[in-house]
């Protein structure tokens, strides 16, 4: 059974269904510019923040745009979705409702830019579950580190071993686990070649939308 007193919660493939664009969104990008893409580059780009990202494009195909300007012209390409098409993930609801009622703090700790994480939440009539969002993006940092469940952490007022951090993909289990945090791995079918992985790196992990049962809630 799991007991906490804090939740940091990932937004992409974790509470939102939205790793299907993210999966094709640098091929998307460079197509749109009329570049024909490497193979394996959206693959690359799971584990990338969008700084990170938009730095490997305009290093490897010498884009005219400049750093920001590529950061700008895929937040326009992705924004619409987080406005009106990204829906939460099976289960989602029910969860978050049930640890409010429990009293467990929650926030979101996301690679995606923190007004477009806020929009997608709140059309989703989930944004009042969150006391923050913090963004990578936003703050310029990624999640091969652990900063971003550090500032979590300092917001939420607790220790790590009463937090469990929700994370679908592979690295980002990885580097809250070693940070010392409670894991909690969400399957997206976006990194199912992991799934191995996942399991072993997190304390519980979640399938479908069986959020309640599997954590014992």
């Amino acid at each position: 059974m799991l007991k906490i007193k804090g939740a940091i919660f990932d937004l992409d493939g974790t509470l939102l269904d939205s790793m299907w664009l993210w999966d094709n969104v640098g091929s998307s990008y460079l197509k749109k510019l009329g570049i024909e893409p490497e193979p394996g580059l959206d693959n690359r780009f799971k584990s990338m923040s969008m700084d990170e990202a938009a730095t490997y494009l305009k290093e490897h195909y010498g884009l005219a745009p400049s750093h920001a300007g590529i950061m700008e012209q895929i937040d326009q390409l992705v924004a619409s979705y987080y406005d009106n098409v990204f829906k939460i993930k099976p289960g989602v609801d029910q969860l978050l409702s049930r640890l409010q009622e429990l009293g467990v703090e929650m926030c979101v700790a996301s690679l995606t830019n923190g007004s477009l994480v806020e929009a997608a939440l709140a059309r989703n009539q989930i944004l009042h579950y969150f006391s923050g969002i913090f963004s990578c993006r936003d703050i310029g940092i990624s999640k091969h580190e652990p900063q971003i469940y550090l500032i979590a952490q300092e917001h939420l007022g607790l220790s790590k071993t009463q937090i469990a951090v929700f994370e679908d993909a592979p690295f980002a289990i990885k580097t809250a686990k070693d940070a010392g945090f409670i894991v909690v791995g969400v399957n997206d079918p976006s990194y199912t070649e992991n799934i191995l992985e996942r399991r072993q790196w997190a304390d519980y992990f979640v399938e479908n939308c069986d959020f309640i049962e599997t954590l014992g809630l």
